[in-house]
């Protein structure tokens, strides 16, 4: 969830103005027991130390304090677990409840439907937490946040809860540990999963947003401030046309027909007006920015930034704000559903109704899991912002990340250009990915399609690109008729061509020289993939029998030779519709059990993908078996193939060796 009291980190004196921003990953090591599933997290000096620590939560029931050396290595703490909460917690927020001086930690969890908070005892370094309840009643509690809400100089709580559709306030009576009185501004409502607390309207009262398929301002109207006073709330929505806000209607609907959930929400001044502006993203692709024009006054103004899936940015969970690259402009990032982290630059072009032109989107590589929350904060004390991510796509190896950023202006190189296919000879219709390596991502293209210029023996032949994935950029080489190479290569160091785009790394632009056809590094000097499209002829007919002449019974074979290995492919015939439906899937294999139609030999398997290669191509073997499911004992063939990247399709296999089926008799393949 992003937070309003962090902005003051965000903003870095510009060391070199023309410096180019780049970023390493680091793992956060996480124990057993310490969350695969993040929900939410967020950074904050906890111990006093001058250092940016992280506290996060999940899905195990544990909230953990992840403290920080300094140089970005982390110890990790428990800060709360059961009993102290039933069910995962869903939303955390720091904040020193208590005015003692030391960060406290609120958290709301959905299962047991408890708001609370866990006092630092600000005994460094072994700091204690205890647990104190504030509500229980917060019907599956999603969102949870803090701020003086009736000008008494004590911190109340806010909160929002989806089963009840409430959003609360609850006040500070104060004592030690506080008491708490709650308030519900509003019941069954649809915007009842986020919230958070800023001024608005400039008037000096900390007013609501809370946002789910909806987003509601509730306008704190406490005129005037007092510790014995309970400030009042008019609801604004920003869904439909009310006193307050604009109408949202179409934004929801054309082009997106549903009411989408608003994932984590930011408040924050991004045009250094003195009003303070919305950033959410939403399902489906967006990330909305809400001007603040003099509200409520004036309506906000909304602006759009849809995410392009082709770079992997599409659908933020959760949406942060920060000049990233100190050039003055604030910046977006993102973590999604979709596995990616995303840069978003602001390119200091004026806002309009959509954003493409206003800021320039950049992932940056996670792994199979979905980014469910991400911060922005100096975690190794370098002057450069750092990026955490949190993840939420079951047990993983990196459910807890951090992104250093650097300054460094070295271009970008390719390290070596292969191909996915095993040494050997391929002919006609013979599919080969060829990829060209990078020496540093993330790589951002913008213009034409890249092309590779292949030598086939002294002819040219130019290849388009066909997928980027991290640092690896594939093009797809489909022998055709004619081609023919004794050692298939690119035709020299420029044979990489943009054909007029860029590719860039944050700005940097990339050196596209290849290493020299034949060095250890070239497609040719790592591989030995000979190009054969010359179909095979009868190059001698002879026999065995001596000669003579020979009668009625006589045998005479008869020998015909050609000039490459042949199969002779009998009649044969599988249904591609199973007559069994044995199979399964697990981890990298898929098996399925088949019956033959007839007897004879199998030469070939075409089989419909039904997940598709979604990183890189790959290698990958083929294997068949005799009976029902994928037995070792019961291998009858094996060969090794490959997988390209793409959708869903139907691909051929061919044998390279035929081998003899029976008519109704189960066999399986295995991929």
């Amino acid at each position: 969830m992003a937070r309003f009291s962090c902005i003051a980190l965000f903003f870095i004196v510009p060391v070199m103005m023309t410096a180019q921003l780049k970023f390493d990953k680091h793992k956060i090591s996480t124990p057993s027991g310490y969350d695969s599933w993040i929900y939410d997290l967020e950074t904050a000096d906890i111990d006093n130390d001058g250092d940016i620590d992280i506290v996060y939560a999940g899905q195990q029931n544990h909230l953990a304090w992840a403290k920080n050396d300094g140089n970005g290595n982390f110890t990790l703490h428990a800060v709360g677990s059961q009993p102290d909460f039933l069910r995962p917690i869903q939303s955390i927020y720091i904040v020193d409840l208590d005015r003692d001086g030391y960060l406290d930690v609120l958290s709301a969890s959905d299962g047991d439907d408890r708001i609370q908070w866990y006092k630092n005892s600000g005994t460094p370094p072994s700091i204690t937490w205890t647990t104190h309840p504030i509500s229980t009643s917060a019907d599956a509690a999603t969102g949870v946040f803090a701020g003086d809400l009736n000008g008494d100089n004590l911190v109340d709580v806010v909160s929002a809860s989806i089963s009840d559709g409430k959003v609360a306030w609850y006040q500070n009576m104060g004592g030690d540990p506080p008491t708490w009185t709650e308030q519900a501004l509003i019941l069954s409502s649809s915007a009842d999963k986020n919230i958070i607390v800023a001024d608005l309207d400039n008037d000096g009262n900390m007013d609501i947003i809370s946002n789910n398929t909806d987003m509601n301002i509730y306008l704190n109207d406490n005129a005037s401030p007092g510790a014995n006073l309970v400030p009042g709330f008019d609801q604004s929505s920003m869904v439909t046309s009310m006193s307050y806000g604009e109408n949202m209607t179409a934004y929801l609907g054309d082009p997106r027909s549903w009411p989408a959930p608003n994932y984590t929400r930011q408040i924050i001044d991004f045009n250094n007006d003195n009003r303070v502006d919305i950033v959410s993203g939403f399902a489906g692709n967006a990330i909305g920015i809400w001007m603040n024009q003099g509200f409520p006054g004036t309506p906000f103004t909304h602006h759009d930034l849809f995410l392009e899936s082709y770079v992997g940015v599409s659908d933020p969970h959760s949406v942060q704000v920060a000049d990233l690259d100190s050039d003055g402009d604030l910046d977006l990032i993102s973590s999604s559903k979709s596995n990616v982290v995303g840069i978003h630059l602001n390119t200091g072009v004026s806002f309009s109704s959509n954003l493409e032109n206003s800021f320039k989107s950049i992932p940056l590589g996670t792994d199979n899991a979905a980014g469910r929350a991400v911060a922005v904060a100096l975690i190794n004390n370098d002057s450069q912002l750092d990026i955490v991510v949190g993840k939420d796509g079951g047990t993983h190896s990196e459910p807890l990340v951090w992104f250093e950023g650097r300054v460094d202006n070295t271009a970008a190189t390719v390290t070596h250009v292969t191909a996915v296919k095993l040494d050997g000879a391929y002919g006609i219709g013979e599919i080969i990915p060829v990829e060209v390596h990078f020496s540093e991502g993330p790589i951002d293209m913008d213009g034409n399609t890249p092309q590779l210029t292949l030598d086939l023996d002294g002819t040219p032949k130019t290849i388009n690109y066909y997928s980027l994935k991290d640092t690896v950029m594939t093009f797809l080489y489909t022998v055709a008729a004619g081609d023919k190479s004794s050692d298939l290569a690119y035709s020299s160091a420029s044979a990489l061509d943009f054909n007029g785009g860029t590719i860039e790394t944050f700005g940097n632009s990339v050196d596209l020289s290849l290493k020299a056809p034949g060095h250890a590094q070239s497609l040719s000097g790592g591989k030995a993939l000979v190009i054969d499209t010359d179909p095979p002829g009868v190059t001698s007919v002879n026999s065995t029998k001596a000669d003579g002449t020979y009668g009625l019974g006589e045998v005479i074979p008869i020998t015909v030779t050609f000039s490459d290995n042949v199969n002779v492919q009998r009649q044969a015939h599988l249904d591609a519709n199973w007559t069994s439906i044995s199979g399964g899937t697990i981890s990298n294999n898929v098996w399925q059990s088949f019956t033959a139609e007839r007897s004879g030999e199998l030469v070939q398997l075409d089989i419909n993908l039904d997940s598709p290669m979604k990183d890189r191509s790959a290698t990958g073997t083929l294997k068949i078996y005799s009976g029902e499911g994928n037995s070792a004992p019961n291998e009858l063939h094996s060969q090794d193939v490959t997988f390209h990247t793409g959708g869903y399709s139907w691909r051929t296999f061919y044998l390279t060796t035929p081998i003899s089926v029976t008519l109704g008799q189960q066999y399986t393949y295995e991929l």
